[in-house]
């Protein structure tokens, strides 16, 4: 299933991804209307590969195995993320995925997959921020709110400032 996996997360990566997050308004507008690659290329491919799984298995294996996929996929797709340059419209595009993705899970593994991807949730949160101040102020109120159980999703100051960076609107 891994190579698989990887396969279905192609659409994140290179200079001819189909997933892009520098976006003009008519393109935003194009892909919040549901003409976007993760909405059409990924998400299907990814129910598909999981389908015969879920009816095969027992609910409690296939809520185990849900788990480890969505684990798996959060930590692929967090350094392909990474890679990429946003502007606004992209981080909020980039917010909207991230939600799509997380509910994608949670609805058929139940809410502990929101936890797999706490930390694609606060860099796509700092990513739709509208300017650096607000990023600045978001990432500080986290830091301070995370409760124990979220400390690993917390990101460091080096991860916000790297976030950050991927903003072509804000250098």
């Amino acid at each position: 299933m891994t190579p698989r996996l990887r396969t279905a997360l192609n659409v994140f990566e290179g200079a001819g991804a189909l997933v892009q997050y520098e976006l003009s308004e008519a393109a935003f507008a194009a892909a919040a209307g549901g003409n976007h690659a993760f909405a059409s290329e990924f998400l299907p491919v990814l129910a598909a590969m999981l389908a015969p799984l879920q009816y095969a298995l027992t609910p409690s294996l296939s809520g185990a195995l849900l788990l480890k996929v969505a684990t798996y996929i959060a930590k692929q797709l967090e350094p392909r993320v990474r890679r990429k340059r946003f502007n606004l419209l992209g981080g909020l595009l980039f917010e909207g995925d991230v939600r799509t993705l997380t509910q994608f899970f949670v609805l058929r593994a139940g809410r502990r997959a929101r936890e797999r991807f706490a930390r694609l949730t606060a860099i796509a949160a700092l990513l739709a921020c509208e300017n650096k101040q607000e990023a600045a102020d978001a990432a500080e109120r986290s830091a301070k709110g995370a409760q124990v159980g979220a400390a690993a999703a917390r990101l460091s100051h080096e991860d916000v400032a790297a976030v950050m960076r991927q903003r072509n609107d804000w250098n």
